[in-house]
């Protein structure tokens, strides 16, 4: 009978023990997974941020090459496949506000000629011009890439083309860099 009791009283005790155990793996994985969370999030920011570099460094070296001023171009399948999520969420917030514009529009009483055609209603605001929806399947793969992958490819373009450092926040006259550590963050701590 005391063996009986001690056997259970030792099994009460390893379950509690395993419980215990248990919740300090969780614990451990919950820290570990939001410092994952918090660290690409950091990442998603600086992708952004290398993207807008890139765009500004990419047009202003077309409106050179072209001797025209800057001028952001429509159609963003056109644009460079490292920065074309910021050209894409441009175009989307401007379709947004065309089409909240239209909508307040309709509300009033405007009006309608039968014979313009969708120029002449683009041009009086009355049209909606509707672009579309192509799958950009190039996009896609590119954005199915983890963001530190994409970040990485965005800094490199910007040094190799540009002898730009995100990291140093610094363009460089040539391609030596002379004085930059290197292409990756860790190297600038």
């Amino acid at each position: 009978m005391d063996n009986e009791k001690k056997r259970k009283i030792r099994e009460h005790m390893e379950s509690l023990q395993g419980k215990e155990k248990r919740q300090k793996a969780e614990e451990g994985e919950y820290r570990e997974r939001v410092a994952a969370e918090r660290e690409e999030k950091r990442q998603e920011g600086m992708y952004w941020g290398a993207m807008k570099v890139c765009e500004k460094l990419d047009t202003e070296e077309e409106a050179e090459k072209e001797g025209k001023k800057k001028s952001i171009q429509q159609d963003p399948r056109k644009v460079n496949l490292l920065w074309r999520n910021l050209a894409l969420q441009r175009q989307q917030r401007d379709k947004d506000k065309v089409l909240r514009k239209g909508a307040l529009d309709s509300l009033s009483s405007r009006w309608d000629d039968d014979e313009a055609d969708a120029d002449d209603k683009l041009a009086l605001g009355t049209g909606i011009e509707e672009l579309e929806d192509e799958q950009d399947t190039e996009l896609e793969e590119f954005n199915a890439l983890p963001v530190g992958d994409r970040l990485e490819k965005l800094v490199a373009y910007l040094n190799d083309t540009y002898h730009y450092c995100f990291w140093c926040k610094y363009r460089y006259a040539d391609e030596s860099m002379e004085g930059c550590p290197g292409l990756t963050e860790e190297e600038h701590d």
